[in-house]
């Protein structure tokens, strides 16, 4: 093999590499929105076990008994927080985590939200193509 057909093969794997990363990153940052959606689909559960026993819905807090309003989500992507809660409904928001790629997801940047009847994707909530 010659110098000039190294340098070839070389240049070759330099393109087709630059034309898969950025394709590979953008499946990771897509796969990590399940983040989100299994953690809040958890926590709607966990709501409405909360709402069977009780007759209202409750905070974080309440349902953890770990005193803070804000958990993580299952791979630490998300912070999951209760925006309203009263006794016949709630809203939760999972936000992603400043420091994460999920914090420059371009094109679902904004807040996955879900209440009491499912995934809400209008305001400040994440469209329904980012779930």
């Amino acid at each position: 093999m010659t110098l000039l057909e190294l340098m070839i093969v070389v240049a070759i794997v330099g393109i087709l590499a630059s034309i898969a990363l950025p394709s590979f990153n953008n499946s990771v940052t897509k796969a990590r929105r399940a983040d989100a959606r299994n953690s809040l689909f958890d926590w709607q559960l966990r709501q409405a076990e909360y709402f069977a026993d009780n007759l209202s819905y409750a905070s974080v807090s309440t349902v953890t008994g770990s005193g803070a309003d804000t958990v993580d989500s299952g791979e630490s992507y998300y912070d999951i927080t209760v925006t309203s809660s009263s006794t016949t409904t709630f809203q939760m928001t999972a936000t992603p985590k400043s420091g994460t790629t999920q914090a420059s997801d371009s094109d679902c940047a904004s807040y996955f939200c879900i209440n009491q009847d499912g995934p809400l994707y209008t305001g400040s909530c994440a469209p329904q193509a980012c779930w």
